[in-house]
Formats: structure tokens, sequence, C-alpha cells
């Protein structure tokens, strides 16, 4: 807000007062009245936004104060809770000290008779790792002597068929020759005839002995294919059957090692926790 200044008025002959007073700079008597009502409606607004804030600020305070006697009153009622439950709580301790003795009487014939069963189901896993140990040696020699004959049938098997190979390729060279011989004379006997004769029975049989070579080289290659995967196949099978017997006799072993040490470790867990609970009984409840 501009200030005001307020100047004593001088004396005139009627003793009259003129008021000097600034505006933005502007003595009031020089103003209009457009700028008058305007700066009549500036302080309105001002006195209107004063009027609002000191609302908002009122209605915080008493949200403030109702929050807090709220709050207080909560206060209150969980203090009270609070005793209730620790006296609660005091009885259960008390409470809980008798099952505990109790409870250590139970333990100590528990850990005795557990102590019992253990031993004896260790004598029993060990017995039976050894058996199983045992059985598996004689199981993986076995295996082993079927796998080395297995190769030595396979390694054959793969000579028998590269002479096999070897024989028919032979064979069908002495066939390809014995054509090409014959088909020579019949030619050789046909140029005697007509020469243009001869030229068309000469691409006859060409296409004849090409088609016929073709269907032995397809039939042969077919043949040396089918034994070759018949092979595989067997070898295949073989070697998934006897690795499935070695994984499962492996499996068993280790299923049975992992038994023993969790027998073995919640024993160990049973006798720690006798232990802290016959020597240290005030630790529990810390």
């Amino acid at each position: 807000m501009d200030s005001k200044k307020k100047q004593p008025a001088k004396k005139m002959g009627k003793k009259q007062f003129k008021n000097y007073t600034l505006l933005n700079g502007v003595p009031i008597s020089d103003m209009t009245k457009e700028q008058l009502e305007t700066h009549i409606l500036q302080l309105q607004q001002e006195v209107e936004h004063e009027r609002e804030e000191r609302n908002y600020y009122q209605l915080e305070r008493d949200k403030i104060q109702l929050f807090w006697e709220v709050t207080k009153q909560q206060l209150e009622e969980k203090d009270a809770l609070l005793q209730l439950k620790n006296s609660e709580i005091d009885e259960a301790a008390l409470t809980h000290l008798a099952e505990i003795k109790l409870y250590k009487q139970k333990m100590k014939h528990m850990m005795f008779e557990c102590q019992q069963y253990i031993d004896e189901k260790m004598k029993e896993k060990m017995d039976e790792k050894l058996i199983l140990e045992e059985e598996h040696l004689v199981e993986v020699n076995r295996l082993e002597a079927e796998i080395n004959k297995l190769k030595d049938e396979i390694f054959q098997l793969k000579i028998d068929n590269e002479n096999a190979i070897i024989n028919q390729r032979l064979q069908h060279g002495e066939e390809l020759c014995a054509l090409h011989q014959q088909y020579q004379k019949e030619t050789d006997i046909l140029k005697s005839k007509e020469v243009a004769e001869i030229g068309a029975i000469h691409h006859k049989l060409e296409l004849e002995r090409e088609k016929a070579i073709q269907e032995i080289q397809d039939r042969k290659d077919m043949h040396i294919e089918h034994l070759i995967q018949t092979h595989e196949e067997l070898f295949q099978k073989m070697k998934n059957y006897y690795n499935d017997i070695i994984k499962n006799d492996i499996l068993l072993i280790k299923s049975l090692e992992i038994s023993v040490l969790f027998t073995l470790h919640s024993f160990l867990m049973l006798h720690s926790l006798g232990s802290k609970m016959l020597y240290f009984p005030d630790s529990f409840y810390s």
C-alpha cells in the first residue's frame, strides 16, 4: 500500500486547509475520479485478500487443536493398553518358566531316544551304502565290458560296410564296362547300315545307360545310408540305455548320502538346542 503523508494545511485568508497527500507521486487533489476509483478498488482487493488469509490460518489453527486433542486421547488409551499387556506378559513369562522346566525333562528323555534311533539308522545306512557301492562297482565293470564289446562290434560293422561299398563299386565298374562294350559293338554294327539311324540308336542307348547307372547308384546309396542309419540308431539306443542305468545308480547313491547328512545335521541341531536350554535357559527370554 502507498503511504499517505498528511501535511499541515497553511492558513489562508478564510482559514481553509488544503490537502497535499500524495498517491503514487500524485496529490489527491490533482487526481481524477477514475484514478481515485481505481485506487479504492485496489484497496478493497487487498482488504479482501487479508481477510481470506486470516480465515485460512484460523481454520488451520482449529484443525491443529482438534488433532492435538484426538492424539492426546489416543495416547492415553495406548498407555492403558500397554500397562494391561505388560501385566499379561509377566503372567505368561511365569507360566512359560514352568513349562520350560517340564520341557527340559521331556527333552532329556527324547534326546536319549533320538540318539539311540540315530545310531541304529546310521549303522543301517552305512551297511546299505557299502552294499550299494559294491553292487554299483560290479554293475559299472559289467557295463564297461559290454560297452567295449559293442565298440568292437561297431568297428567291425564299419569295416564290413566299407568292404561292401568297395566291392559294389568294383562290380558296378565291371558292369559299366560290359555295358559300354556291348553298346559299342551294337553301334559299330548299326554304323555299317545307316548313319542317321546309328546316331538315333546311339543317343537312345546312351540315355538308357545313364538311367541304368543312376538307378544302380541310387540303390547303392540308399542301401549304404540305411545300413549307417540302422547302426547309428542301435548304438544310440544302447548308449542311452546304459547312461540311464549309470545315472539312476549315481542319483540313488547321492540321495542316500543326503539322507545320512540330513539325519546327522538334525541330530546335531537337537543336541545343540538341548544343551543351550539346559545350561543357558535365560537366553531364550532375552
